[in-house]
């Protein structure tokens, strides 16, 4: 299966319901949902992502992107949340 970009990272879908899909980072920045099997495959571009993550039940994935946003989206490909940064927080935590 080609992805047309080289891969930076890949992240299988922990459900076992969900065997075989797995979230692929490209080196173009965009995120591919994949069925290993070369079944199906959806593309996340709607920013340039740099990290991602599911959730333990494999419900949802979060997509960090290079402005600090963080995407919750489901393994459809479709977008649940979106999650800003705070721009007063500069990384420090609570005191």
């Amino acid at each position: 299966m080609s992805l047309g970009s080289e891969i930076l990272d890949i992240r299988p879908n922990p459900a076992i319901e969900k065997n075989g899909l797995a979230a692929v980072l490209l080196e173009d920045r965009t995120i591919r949902l994949v069925n290993m099997d070369g079944s199906s495959a959806v593309t996340l571009n709607q920013e340039r992502y740099t990290a991602m993550a599911w959730s333990t039940k494999g419900k949802q994935i979060m997509c960090g992107t290079e402005t600090g946003v963080l995407h919750q989206i489901d393994p459809e490909g479709v977008l649940k949340k979106q999650h800003v940064a705070n721009p007063g927080n500069e990384g420090q935590q609570g005191e």
